[in-house]
Formats: structure tokens, C-alpha cells, sequence
């Protein structure tokens, strides 16, 4: 099922110049959730047009016809674009307005236009309470507790992850109370047994020691939690040793022993929910990132409807679109079946996308294709119905009931 686009001088995609720094990078194929690239996805869309080199990040079931004449705009709408920095600010203050408060880090990643890195990059700051500073929108409390514990949520915002284990150990060290200052390794291996026994976790375990998790021994997975995440968290990767973390080998205890807020006053909760709040974007990033056994998917509008409209109020039918290289490699084709929204249905999955979803395995066009209001109720932000965006899913397959569950990325 090969989608087209044919890009015109005078069609609204490249003519609102003010967001090219924006739509340059989309129409090249770059992925919007890292820090876009416009003159690169020019120099792109350029090589496809001339001689027909395809950019890496367009997937193979997207044919995009650029007129020669539309190269002349793209060019000038990447030169008289408002600067990145401007766009940030003016989506930081949107965001605010939308919400009547000084958004959170999660809520960014859901609903603002950049990424956390390229918010940083085009203010030319190092982590998100200075990102809201230079917006204008950093509450006092959250000055505060910047000048505390700024340095530690920095940390949390841009340590290095290869898997999600690091960010699992700070989950579970986050509780109502606020953030534990320690945490026996007994209570880290029932909260990563619990974590990683659910489906849509499960795809950092496989073929680990600890891939059966609820079942592996308890020792097995203390022995992988101090020689993966806790090593990591104190340095044992670096030989410098960390200033946040370390490990008590007698009590057995995993102790952060940077700058903190005791106490059980407000400001104890306003930490514990800033570390909760950085933690949870970076799952969010890195469970709505393709990878070994994370089958992440673009959602794509279909068919025809208002192109005057934005994506997220567009009345245009949906699907999951996942093209044809290694990034597919484990999906089936045909029909089979899906769980979504707590329901189950029959998918159709075609060689580049997944284009139909009912009740049961049927190409009768009288059996409703259920696939747009099921994905637009799962992917909806707030009452209004807005979608993100960036919308992805991410699909799990179960490996008991051969069911493939859709999942918000």
C-alpha cells in the first residue's frame, strides 16, 4: 500500500515558512523526537529530487513527488524560517497556556512540537528548569528546587541508556512519600520482577538470565541488577566514582547520597515528583524508540479530508505505517489478531502497514474497519480528542496467545 505525496510551491506544507525548521526535517524523514536537522533534510530532499537518492528515514511505502520548482521554496522557506529558538519559546508558552501551569517534562515530550534535546540545543541550556527559564515559565518553587537539586534531575535528563534499567532502579525509589534516599536490594528485585513480568517491558529481558522474570531466581536477579543498573548508577563503568550513588555491600542497601530535600514538608514532594517526572519522560523516549524487539510505528493520515486543518484535527482515516526495512523484520502479514483499548479485533497487516482492524478476519466492506476511532481514542491527549504531534504506537506480541497489543509510544 504505497503512500504519495506530491509537494507543491504553493501547498501549505512548505508555504507557512514560519515552521520549517519543523517541516523540512518531516518531509525528509527524520525522526522529530531527536534534534531535527532542517539545512540536512534539505540537502536531502535535494538528493532525492536530482538524483534520486532516497533519505534513510522515509519508509519505503512513502513515495514523495517534488516538483523542481518546489526545491526554489523549500530553499526559501528554510532561509527567512523564524529561528528555532523562537519556535521553542513560542510552543513552551503555548503549552502553558493550554494547561493554565508550568508544564512537566512527560507533558512536553507528549504535547510539545520538539524534543527535550532540541529545546535545549536551540536555548543553549542543559536541562529543562533552565529550559523553562529562558521561556519565562519556572515557577519559584521549581527555582528552588533547581538551586538544590539541579544538578542530580540533569543527571537523570541526560545520563546514558542503553536499556531501561537505570531509569527502573530511580522508579522504584520513587514512592508517595516522595524519593528514597535508599532502597535494599530486595525491594529493587521485587519492583524489576514486577516490571519486566509485564508484556510491554519484556523486550529488555529477552535472552537475559533474567528473561523469564517471574520465575527466575531471586538471587539471579540480584546478581543482574548489581552488575547492570547500580554499577552504571555508581560509576563502575567510568572508574569514577559517582557523586549521587553508592553501594553498601554489608546492608546491601543502594543509597543516593547527593543533594536532597529531607523532611516531609512540600518541598520533599515537589523532588520526588521532579524525579518521577524525569524519569518517566525517559521511558517514554526510550520505550517510544525503535530497537531490538521495540516494534515502533509512525501513525500516518490516509485518505483524503481538510488539509487545512492541523493533524490532530484532521477527520482523515489512520494507520500505522512501518515500511519495509529491518525495522519490520518480525512483523507478520495477514490477519491476526490485536488487543487494543482493553478490546480485541483482527488486524490486517499489509507489507508496509497496518490499514485495517475488525471484528473478525474479513474483507467484507459491510464489517466496519474499526482501525482510526480505536487508534484516535488510544493516541487522544486530553477530552478534546488532540493527537499528538508525533503520533506512534508500539506493538508487543504476547508469546502465549499469539495476540499483538497497539500500544501509545
Amino acid at each position: 500500500m504505497p503512500i504519495w505525496a506530491r509537494v507543491y510551491p504553493s501547498l501549505d506544507f512548505i508555504g507557512n515558512y514560519r515552521n520549517a525548521h519543523y517541516k523540512l526535517p518531516f518531509l525528509a524523514g527524520q525522526d522529530l523526537a531527536q534534534n531535527p536537522e532542517p539545512a540536512k533534510a534539505l540537502r536531502a530532499i535535494e538528493q532525492w529530487a536530482t538524483a534520486g537518492i532516497r533519505p534513510d528515514g522515509v519508509p519505503d511505502g512513502v513515495t514523495i513527488e517534488i516538483e523542481p520548482v518546489a526545491l526554489v521554496t523549500l530553499r526559501e522557506s528554510l532561509r527567512v524560517a523564524t529561528p528555532l529558538r523562537q519556535l521553542v519559546l513560542n510552543d513552551l508558552v503555548q503549552l502553558r497556556n493550554r494547561l493554565g501551569r508550568m508544564p512537566s517534562v512527560s507533558e512536553w515530550q507528549r504535547q510539545g512540537r520538539y524534543s527535550l534535546a532540541t529545546a535545549r540545543t536551540a536555548l543553549g541550556v542543559d536541562r529543562w528548569h533552565r529550559v523553562l527559564q529562558a521561556a519565562g515559565l519556572l515557577s519559584p518553587q521549581a527555582n528552588t528546587l533547581e538551586q538544590k537539586v539541579g544538578d542530580f534531575l540533569r543527571e537523570i535528563e541526560k545520563t546514558s541508556m542503553t536499556k531501561s534499567f537505570k531509569m527502573v532502579v530511580l522508579l522504584a525509589m520513587c514512592s508517595k512519600a516522595g524519593f528514597q534516599r535508599v532502597i535494599h536490594i530486595d525491594d529493587l528485585t521485587r519492583f524489576f520482577r514486577t516490571f519486566f513480568s509485564e508484556e510491554r517491558h519484556r523486550s529488555d529481558v529477552a535472552g537475559q538470565l533474567v528473561e523469564d522474570a517471574e520465575t527466575v531466581a531471586a538471587a539471579i536477579w540480584s546478581r543482574y541488577i548489581l552488575d547492570n543498573p547500580i554499577n552504571a548508577w555508581v560509576g563502575g563503568n567510568t572508574d569514577r566514582p559517582s557523586q549521587f550513588f553508592i553501594w553498601n555491600h554489608e546492608s546491601r542497601d543502594f543509597k543516593y547520597i547527593g543533594p536532597g530535600i529531607d523532611g516531609q514538608g512540600a518541598e520533599r514532594a515537589l523532588f520526588g515528583d521532579a524525579v518521577r517526572d524525569r524519569v518517566t519522560a525517559r521511558l517514554m523516549n526510550y520505550w517510544g524508540s525503535p530497537g531490538p524487539g521495540r516494534f515502533v510505528f509512525s501513525v500516518i493520515p490516509t485518505g483524503t479530508g481538510d488539509h487545512s486543518k492541523t493533524f490532530e484535527s484532521s477527520e482523515r482515516g489512520l494507520c500505522i505505517m512501518f515500511g519495509e526495512g529491518s525495522q519490520r523484520n518480525g512483523v507478520p502479514e495477514g490477519w491476526h489478531a490485536v488487543h487494543i483499548n482493553g478490546e480485541f479485533y483482527y488486524g490486517k497487516f499489509v507489507k508496509v502497514a497496518l490499514n485495517v482492524l475488525k471484528i473478525r478476519p474479513t474483507d467484507d466492506r459491510n464489517v466496519p474497519n474499526e482501525l482510526t476511532p480505536q487508534l484516535r481514542k488510544l493516541l487522544a491527549q486530553d477530552d478534546t480528542g488532540r493527537l499528538p504531534l508525533r503520533p506512534r504506537i508500539r506493538l508487543v506480541r504476547s508469546p502465549v496467545s499469539a495476540t499483538w497489543e497497539i500500544l501509545a509510544a
